[in-house]
């Protein structure tokens, strides 16, 4: 049978990481029926988007609930989408708390569900791996921790690793990125990464900049670089630059590479936290979201720590700040402790190399493809 599959994609790191396995099916069978929920990504993969949710950017539980009237007309125009053009199987990737209803749909539809970067049962309470096990949906897991939390409570899982062990792959050695950025020959780069969403963007960058105003005081040799998350953020970018007495560079598209050649990273907790590990560059982690939404969070959240390295690596292993003591001067302080420090730098990188093992072997794509094929009982027409 050739198929079709509904994706259901929130933000915009779940619309690549789907569009890469869409990608990666049509390989397998290139008569794939492909649409649902999703942005740009998808849509380059020939995904027909009834609903591009990404404006929203909503970020924790508080501004979700913001936007409960946006989710609940969502929702109810895929589920029309469902009765009407009925799919094989539900590929849900990301957008936890939305993705949670669509699994309970496909259960009550009698249509299988595979989940890709499934809710965070292991973070923010077991009670999520027990929903998805009552509804019968395929965990496609990507952390360690991740799938045994599933299997204990009963679920379907396959531990598929994460993409990004796939996808980090700079071929230049560091000396050639300098020269290709143009960093001098006793210029030690820095980067920061303030997020790829606006709401993080104006909270953090100024705080980072501040910070490296003062770190070049102490060593006029650093350079700062900055990886735009989207082009469309570059003159807000270059509108806060002005104000502080530094030059910054400001790149496009090159993330890995900034961060392989980067001495050391200022960055905003997220997935460039997991670049930056699989890169071995030495970090300082910043997390800070709304005053009542990190309330909320203290109270579900099972972790010690923030930042994915840490927490994979179950202690800290690089430094990370959070909330309200998030700023300048503590930015300033926690960076100038291990860049004035070689020895850090260095047990740093070896501690990083540790906790990336966690995250598996090359194959996700793959692995997450043929799981979906499966499970939606779709032919494999090429090898």
């Amino acid at each position: 049978m050739t198929g079709k599959i509904m994706v259901v994609a929130g933000e915009i790191s779940g619309d690549e990481r789907a569009a890469e396995v869409v990608e990666k099916i049509k390989h397998y069978n290139p008569r794939v029926e492909f649409f649902g929920m999703g942005s740009d990504k998808l849509k380059e993969q020939g995904v027909d988007i009834i609903i591009d949710p990404t404006d929203i950017n909503s970020i924790g539980f508080l501004e979700a609930l913001q936007n409960y009237k946006i989710h609940k007309s969502n929702y109810n125009r895929l589920k029309e989408a469902i009765k009407k053009r009925k799919p094989d199987v539900l590929f849900l990737v990301d957008y936890s708390g939305f993705n949670m209803l669509m699994a309970r749909l496909g259960a009550k539809l009698n249509i299988p569900v595979v989940d890709y970067f499934p809710p965070s049962a292991w973070l923010w309470g077991e009670w999520r791996a027990k929903r998805m096990a009552k509804y019968d949906a395929l965990i496609a897991a990507n952390f360690p921790m991740e799938r045994d939390v599933y299997i204990k409570k009963g679920a379907r899982t396959e531990f598929v690793g994460h993409p990004l062990v796939d996808e980090i792959e700079v071929e230049l050695d560091k000396n050639e990125l300098e020269e290709v950025f143009e960093i001098g020959e006793k210029e030690i780069p820095i980067a920061l990464l303030p997020g790829s969403r606006k709401e993080e963007i104006e909270k953090l960058l100024p705080l980072m900049v501040e910070a490296a105003v003062k770190l070049k005081e102490d060593n006029y040799n650093y350079v700062f670089i900055i990886p735009s998350a989207n082009p469309k953020f570059n003159e807000y970018i270059e509108s806060v630059l002005v104000n502080y007495p530094i030059q910054a560079k400001i790149v496009n598209n090159h993330v890995h590479s900034v961060l392989k050649m980067s001495h050391f990273a200022i960055v905003t907790s997220g997935t460039a936290t997991l670049e930056a590990m699989l890169l071995s560059t030495p970090m300082l982690i910043i997390y800070k979201i709304s005053s009542l939404t990190y309330k909320v969070a203290k109270l579900l959240y099972k972790k010690d720590y923030f930042g994915m390295p840490n927490i994979l690596a179950e202690k800290e292993i690089v430094p990370e700040i959070v909330q309200e003591e998030v700023t300048v001067e503590n930015i300033y302080n926690k960076a100038h402790y291990i860049l004035s420090k070689p020895y850090l730098i260095t047990d740093i990188k070896i501690k990083l190399l540790s906790a990336a093992e966690k995250l598996g072997s090359t194959g996700t794509i793959d692995k997450t493809a043929k799981l979906v094929l499966k499970e939606g009982n779709i032919d494999v027409l090429q090898r």
